[in-house]
């Protein structure tokens, strides 16, 4: 599987990339775990589905058809 494909899998994008310190210094530790567990699903979910428009994108762009 491509290095593309494998990073597009959903069980593969890691809510955890943001952590607390950067997106939720303000909820405490245990408010934080609940976040997580509430939104990972949603995030990855819509992380997705923007990593595969960015590779419509990407692949649209005559220059790079030669790499």
């Amino acid at each position: 599987m491509s290095e593309i494909k494998k990073l597009l899998k959903k069980e593969n994008v890691i809510f955890e990339f943001f952590g607390k310190e950067q997106i939720g210094e303000e909820l405490t530790n245990k408010q934080w775990d609940k976040f997580v567990k509430t939104y990972n699903d949603k995030f990855a979910n819509g992380s997705y589905e923007v990593a595969k428009e960015c590779i419509r994108e990407f692949m649209e762009h005559e220059d790079i058809k030669w790499i």
